[in-house]
């Protein structure tokens, strides 16, 4: 992705994404980036204010990142302990989704020397998640697009229509059923590379 032709929509985003919250205030970056049929990206700032670009197929999904309203509190404490962890610490994200928090760990970790394991099976989010990890330069994040289970077994993963409310065991709202493997986690852990894990 060419980032020299939106960086000043990125610059603009930036200082809107700067004001304080007022209601509808993510409807416009919704409404810019279905006009555009546009994924993103979006620049989202981080606790240390820099800042790391999400893209993403669902507009929602990404503006209610761009407006911090994901998990807020979840997220401070998640740097937090991302801060205090040793030097050359890995973190392993099971459910990855689009790779936000797999992302604030890999921009944290990077100068640390550590590593981030990012575990997603739904293909559309598997695909988000390698385009988030090379639009921001994360080469600490390795994307596996597997299933974590407590077996090494074929199954069924059950999606609704947002990405984000997958799951290998069905609920009445999921419409959709991909076949796909899963592993056990021990068997994935045996294959990582040698470094400490930070939990």
């Amino acid at each position: 992705m060419n980032l020299t032709k939106v960086r000043p929509l990125l610059g603009i985003l930036d200082l809107f994404g700067r004001l304080p919250y007022f209601r509808g205030k993510g409807l416009p970056v919704v409404w810019l980036l279905r006009l555009l049929n546009s994924r993103g990206p979006l620049p989202v700032r981080l606790p240390d204010q820099r800042r790391i670009l999400f893209t993403g197929s669902d507009p929602n999904w990404v503006a209610s990142i761009w407006l911090g309203k994901l998990q807020p509190d979840f997220t401070r404490v998640f740097w937090r302990v991302l801060c205090a962890l040793p030097e050359k610490s890995s973190v392993i994200d099971i459910g990855a989704h689009i790779g936000y928090y797999a992302l604030i760990a890999a921009h944290r970790l990077r100068y640390t020397g550590g590593m981030v394991f990012a575990f997603e099976p739904h293909p559309v989010n598997f695909s988000d998640l390698q385009r988030n990890k090379i639009l921001n330069s994360l080469d600490n994040l390795i994307p596996v697009q597997k299933a974590v289970a407590d077996r090494t077994t074929r199954t069924l993963l059950f999606a609704g229509s947002p990405t984000c409310s997958h799951s290998l065991r069905q609920d009445y709202f999921h419409i959709i059923r991909m076949k796909l493997s899963a592993s056990r986690w021990t068997t994935l852990y045996l294959r990582m590379p040698r470094q400490r894990l930070g939990w």
